[in-house]
C-alpha cells in the first residue's frame, strides 16, 4: 500500500435524509457529526477550527448558527435557515471541509465520518430545550460541572442571552 495514501474509513449505513422533504431554506436543524472512529480528537487549536470552520460555513451558506458544541468525539449544531435555497448538506460539508484537510494533510488520516445526523426542527419543537441540549451536553458527558463555561460552546442564541454591561 502507499504509504502516500490516506486509508478508507468505514462509513456509516446509509442515513438517508427524509423522504420527500425539501431540505431548503425557513427551516431550523439540529445537526450531529462525528470524528471518524468516533475518536476524540477535537481539542485545542482543532476544537477552535472547528468553531471558526462553523462561524464561516453558517455565513457562507445562509444560516444563523443559534447554537453549537465541539465535544472531542462529535459537533453539535442548531441552525436556522436565513435564505430559501439555505442548504443544511451543504452547511455540513463546509463545516468538515477546512479542518478535514488540515488534519489530513497532517496525519493522512480522515478527521471526519462521511455523513452527519439531523433533525428538522418542527413545528410544536421546542427550539430552546434543543438548544439547552446542546450546551448541556459537556455536563452530560462528565467534562465539565454545571454552570461552568464549555470553551467551544456559542453561538447567536448564546451571545444574545449574555447582559451586556
Amino acid at each position: 500500500m502507499d504509504e502516500n495514501r490516506v486509508p478508507p474509513i468505514k462509513r456509516w449505513p446509509n442515513r438517508p435524509r427524509l423522504k420527500g422533504f425539501a431540505y431548503d431554506g425557513g427551516h431550523a436543524y439540529h445537526i450531529v457529526f462525528n470524528t471518524a472512529e468516533h475518536r476524540p480528537l477535537l481539542g485545542g487549536e482543532l476544537a477552535d477550527a472547528v468553531v471558526e470552520s462553523l462561524v464561516g460555513a453558517a455565513a457562507a451558506t445562509s444560516f444563523d448558527l443559534l447554537v453549537y458544541t465541539v465535544m472531542p468525539d462529535h459537533v453539535h449544531s442548531l441552525i436556522q435557515a436565513l435564505d430559501p435555497d439555505a442548504s443544511p448538506v451543504k452547511f455540513v460539508q463546509r463545516c468538515k471541509q477546512r479542518p478535514g484537510h488540515a488534519y489530513r494533510r497532517n496525519t493522512r488520516q480522515h478527521l471526519w465520518l462521511p455523513s452527519f445526523y439531523d433533525r428538522v426542527v418542527r413545528r410544536g419543537d421546542d427550539a430552546r430545550e434543543i438548544a439547552a441540549y446542546i450546551l448541556d451536553n459537556p455536563v452530560r458527558a462528565g467534562l465539565m460541572q454545571e454552570g461552568d463555561v464549555w470553551p467551544h460552546s456559542g453561538g447567536t442564541l448564546v451571545e444574545r442571552s449574555i447582559p451586556q454591561g
